[in-house]
């Protein structure tokens, strides 16, 4: 049953593989734990901004030598807003045109990254459009 905070979301058309969305406006959301390092009894959502992906490899290196950041990771980042232990698999969303109306759309899905919300570190999602011939051949439609 859906409600406000629990909907479909559209899977990511044709445009997600080729758009960066660098500096546009996405949003993650889940239960995971809060700045008090506790579980969260509701959901949690925070505006990101996604960012350049050599901006992320470079930031993200240092901690994480041995992952390689390539077009099947998307990063986002805000000042003192991130995705934390508990939210991974959740998603990262963005609304986009479609027709005459916006559309939540996922982006992508909590991965990692160096703590929650430290300077400087971007989270990592990864990118749902480069498995998408996967899931077209996953699900029953």
């Amino acid at each position: 049953e859906f409600y406000d905070k629990l909907k479909p979301i559209c899977l990511p058309s044709p445009e997600f593989r080729t758009n960066t969305f660098v500096n546009l406006a996405a949003k993650v959301a889940g239960w995971g734990v809060n700045k008090n390092n506790l579980p969260s009894s509701r959901l949690l959502e925070a505006e990101l901004q996604v960012t350049d992906l050599g901006e992320c490899r470079r930031n993200l290196t240092s901690a994480f030598p041995q992952v390689l950041i390539d077009k099947r990771i998307v990063c986002a980042y805000a000042n003192d807003k991130d995705s934390c232990q508990g939210d991974s698999g959740g998603p990262l969303m963005m609304f986009r045109r479609l027709g005459p109306k916006s559309k939540m759309f996922i982006l992508g899905v909590v991965s990692y990254g160096n703590k929650c919300a430290l300077e400087g570190y971007p989270g990592v999602y990864t990118r749902v459009s480069e498995f998408m011939p996967w899931i077209m051949d996953n699900i029953d439609i």
